[in-house]
């Protein structure tokens, strides 16, 4: 049974020689560090020691969200127009007009266009891509909401990126395009995350047609997709904190759920499983996310009940993730690392049903000793009784 096989089978809940596994560092520039601290020579030695069974693909517009170290990259996309570049301030600012701070290990949004700071809005003018209205930036947000037209996701060649990266991986890895920085998620970065709160309750009609616009974009990618032959899709949007929800389970259920349930019939319609991304306590909205149609739940945050998740909802979810990233893998020995991946693998993993994985990306704060403890231990207990 290879990778590819062994993933479709999961997500189908059929029988497998062993659980699948992901793991995947936060900074992708950090490869080379690794490569030579556990004594490998290249990108495809670490993935077979790693023994990854998933690649994530991105459109060329996605790419400066998660790439945005790669300066070489992002000064290539700045010479076609798909994003502006600062390089003095580390800056670079995607095709929607969004600010993303060069040089953080994690995903930071550092710009938003309507969030209506004149300051912020005069340094970002010079460097915003040619495709962006800058007149936009004179008008105050709930005009500039109205009047914005989103990028037009079949043009600049955006997704032959991901035909390309596909084309590389998909007789080796299962391929996903990507669908990180979602519905919710992109209205924070455009509005701002405060602002963005507050109008859900002050001013709800600038909102709605935030999420109208990007809903609309992300329909017509997803038809594009599934035109490819994607079977699995992916979105991400992170509704909680560790200990709280962002916002109410009334709220999502009238703000946010309606733009979800549009855009995943649209995958469901097709026979195509969807991953849903979220970090946090997201347990309250569970049902609301089987009903409209998620298949996949990741990363799965040791935030939550790992056995009460399990135990309620293996029949519908498929869960990917539960390793913590947090204090174990950072903090913990060798040997802790060890006790707590073997005591998830036996709760999230009975009967099958799982996709071994950290809680998140793996951060440079974790140890060499402890990822080399991971792996070991997932090898040790991935098979199935």
């Amino acid at each position: 049974m290879n990778k590819i096989e062994r993933i479709i089978k999961t997500l189908n809940r059929e029988d497998v020689d062993y659980l699948p596994s992901q793991i995947t560092f936060a900074d992708r520039t950090r490869d080379k560090e690794i490569e030579e601290a556990l004594g490998l020579k290249n990108d495809e030695a670490l993935d077979d020691y790693l023994e990854n069974h998933l690649d994530f693909i991105f459109l060329k517009y996605d790419k400066p969200l998660f790439l945005r170290n790669d300066l070489e990259l992002m000064r290539k996309l700045a010479s076609e127009g798909i994003v502006g570049l600062d390089e003095e301030n580390k800056i670079v600012y995607d095709i929607w007009g969004m600010g993303i701070r060069i040089g953080e290990e994690g995903f930071y949004y550092c710009y938003s266009p309507f969030r209506g700071d004149k300051e912020s809005n005069k340094r970002a003018k010079p460097f915003l891509p040619t495709s962006f209205n800058l007149d936009l930036l004179d008008m105050e947000p709930k005009k500039a909401v109205k009047e914005f037209n989103p990028p037009e996701p079949t043009a600049n060649g955006n997704f032959n990126a991901l035909k390309e990266d596909w084309a590389l991986i998909k007789d080796k890895v299962f391929a996903i395009p990507s669908g990180y920085f979602g519905i919710w998620e992109r209205a924070n970065g455009m509005l701002g995350f405060r602002e963005n709160l507050m109008y859900h309750i002050l001013d709800p009609e600038i909102v709605e047609e935030m999420y109208e616009k990007i809903t609309e974009y992300k329909i017509k990618v997803a038809h594009e997709l599934i035109k490819m032959g994607f079977k699995v899709c992916h979105h991400g949007d992170d509704l909680a904190y560790q200990t709280s929800s962002f916002f109410s389970k009334e709220m999502y259920i009238k703000m946010l759920l309606p733009y979800h349930k549009r855009l995943f019939k649209v995958y469901k319609d097709a026979g195509v499983k969807i991953i849903y991304h979220s970090c946090g306590n997201i347990t309250p909205f569970i049902p609301e996310l089987i009903d409209a149609g998620v298949d996949v739940l990741e990363p799965v945050q040791p935030c939550m009940d790992l056995k009460y998740l399990k135990d309620k909802f293996g029949k519908d979810l498929i869960f990917m993730g539960g390793i913590d990233t947090q204090s174990i893998l950072p903090l913990g020995t060798p040997n802790e690392v060890k006790k707590h991946v073997k005591e998830v693998i036996s709760i999230l993993g009975r009967d099958g049903g799982y996709i071994i994985a950290p809680s998140q990306e793996i951060m440079k704060d974790v140890p060499i000793k402890n990822i080399i403890a991971l792996i070991e231990a997932i090898k040790e207990e991935r098979k199935i009784d």
